[in-house]
């Protein structure tokens, strides 16, 4: 999988690491996602960078280690973000693994004030919905 180029590790939605992930292997995902991130880094644009790091940040939440996860989102933050309520959900998915109900909100009140806002907004609810829970569950659709 290390020699995928960026798209198939990361977008293919049935292949890379997601396939990893999709046997609930979350702490290897994360693991793979370290690893492919140290080996391709230098060809890797910032972007595609900050979005595997989130990805891994994912990865490791969805393991439970919420300290991992949080170094991964910390480093997913962009200096000048693309889309104006990205930092707001990186900074809304910190705030949830801290359990910072203040901060939280915060976020979730900066990312619905952005015009791209609406995207993300449904991860967000539900992380202000669970607080308290894992990742896992904050995220799980109420049916399961």
């Amino acid at each position: 999988m290390l020699t995928l180029d960026y798209s198939a590790f990361d977008q293919d939605m049935d292949g890379g690491w997601r396939m990893v992930a999709a046997e609930e292997r979350f702490d290897d995902a994360g693991r793979l996602i370290d690893v492919y991130l140290a080996r391709r880094a230098a060809e890797l644009e910032p972007n595609q960078r900050i979005l595997l790091n989130f990805h891994a940040g994912q990865m490791y939440a969805m393991a439970d280690d919420r300290k991992l996860a949080v170094k991964r989102f910390e480093t997913s933050i962009e200096p000048n973000p693309t889309m104006e309520s990205w930092n707001p959900y990186v900074e809304a998915t910190i705030a949830f693994l801290n359990r910072d109900r203040e901060a939280l909100l915060a976020a979730r009140n900066a990312m619905a004030a952005t015009p791209d806002g609406i995207m993300n907004m449904p991860v967000v609810d539900r992380l202000v919905a669970n607080l308290g829970k894992s990742y896992m569950d904050a995220l799980r659709p109420p049916s399961q």
